[in-house]
């Protein structure tokens, strides 16, 4: 099954598994020495993969192919989505789960880093690239899992933050949001109350 097609990549859902197939143009670094995905950078991102769970396992590694495990649900986007169609205190309790639980995935991986001696990051995390899974019986749930392996990196830069904030921002924007529309239901509220008190 086709899951996503842009310039760089068909990904299609095969077995159980994700398939990211490199167009021609396009491929992974995977000099064994000097290339961005090394059998080190394979070795930590499934070593956190098995001790936390918030990235899916890669299975298959070459310069034309990445095939992972299968995150099953929705993205956090699709569901904040889904969220909108409820009332506000819905509204409200996802946002601080998604708040809660994509804080637990940064700290699992800094506590991860300073564990390993590494500095793995993943410099493309957005609402459309990380998983809140609610399915009980799979490894994955109650947890942020991140996709997009390819865009995982180790000991790429000296130090960096920048990965970091993105959905930062993105979760300010949904906060100021719902203090807005609070802010109108309560005021509402009061005017209304207001015209009942003042009836005769």
């Amino acid at each position: 099954m086709l899951l996503r097609e842009d310039d760089r990549a068909v990904i299609e859902q095969i077995n159980g598994t994700v398939v990211k197939t490199f167009k021609p143009g396009y491929h992974l670094d995977c000099h064994p020495r000097i290339g961005v995905f090394r059998p080190d950078w394979l070795h930590h991102v499934n070593k956190f993969s098995d001790e936390y769970a918030h990235f899916p396992k890669v299975l298959e590694l070459s310069p034309e192919r990445l095939v992972t495990e299968y995150v099953p649900g929705n993205t956090i986007r699709t569901q904040r989505t889904q969220s909108w169609r409820h009332d506000l205190d819905t509204q409200r309790r996802f946002f601080l789960r998604m708040q809660r639980l994509y804080h637990q995935f940064v700290a699992n991986l800094l506590q991860y880093n300073h564990d390993n001696g590494v500095y793995m990051v993943h410099s493309d995390l957005n609402l459309s690239n990380m998983f809140i899974v609610n399915n009980e019986d799979s490894k994955f749930s109650n947890r942020v899992v991140c996709i997009d392996i390819d865009s995982v990196r180790i000991n790429h830069t000296y130090t960096e933050h920048n990965w970091l904030n993105i959905p930062n921002a993105m979760m300010q924007v949904t906060s100021d949001e719902l203090n807005m529309h609070n802010h109108r239901e309560t005021t509402q509220a009061l005017e209304d109350r207001i015209k009942q008190l003042k009836r005769p």
